[in-house]
């Protein structure tokens, strides 16, 4: 087989075709076309390359289509995600903000009428008083209070107040603040101190 033949044979192959490089009834044949001379061939071939490029650029623009739609639909799943989460913390503070409203107009409708929350709890009658609980250590009350309406300058709404040590912790709701409350050795050094002198 020449070489210009053995090129053909290999650019064919490419193409998927088999080609032996023999003519048949005078004509040479490539799958069902028949060809007459070796400049056809090439002619032949070069068109299907053409078309084979052509169909490559295809479909790389419509794998990049997909890419940029997927993309696409990632970034809108993320965005709806964050919609939603900051809707979720909206309502939220929405919510605590009209607790703290309705509590604190319930606090000020008693205080307006002489009323006392309980004759049992000490710090009741103190400003800014919202609760107090018997700290299990000391004996003496952990009280939560309305820090701007005690006098207290704090970076948060609430303070609870070691009533027995006079330390405190500032808080940005009331749950926070029982936490607090309840266990005073998590914030109060004098308290965590005599834990600890329990405990061994």
């Amino acid at each position: 087989m020449s070489i210009r033949k053995q090129r053909i044979a290999k650019r064919l192959e490419v193409l998927g075709l088999a080609f032996n490089g023999q003519k048949i009834g005078g004509k040479y044949t490539i799958g069902s076309a028949t060809f007459k001379t070796l400049d056809e061939i090439e002619a032949y071939i070069e068109s299907l390359e053409q078309a084979n490029e052509q169909q490559s650029v295809v479909e790389t623009v419509k794998t990049e289509t997909w890419e940029d739609r997927n993309r696409d639909a990632a970034l809108q799943y993320q965005l709806e995600q964050a919609n939603e989460q900051q809707s979720v913390v909206e309502t939220v503070k929405t919510v605590e903000t009209w607790e703290d409203r309705n509590r604190d107009a319930a606090l000020q409708y008693q205080l307006e009428q002489g009323m006392s929350k309980s004759n049992r709890k000490p710090f009741n009658d103190r400003a800014g008083y919202v609760a107090s609980k018997k700290n299990p250590i000391t004996g003496i009350s952990n009280v939560i209070y309305v820090a701007s309406e005690q006098g207290i300058e704090s970076d948060s709404k609430y303070v609870t107040v070691c009533e027995g040590h006079k330390q405190m912790i500032s808080s940005t709701s009331i749950p926070k603040a029982r936490i607090d409350m309840k266990d005073a050795s998590q914030w109060c050094s004098e308290c965590q101190g005599l834990s600890l002198l329990k405990v061994s």
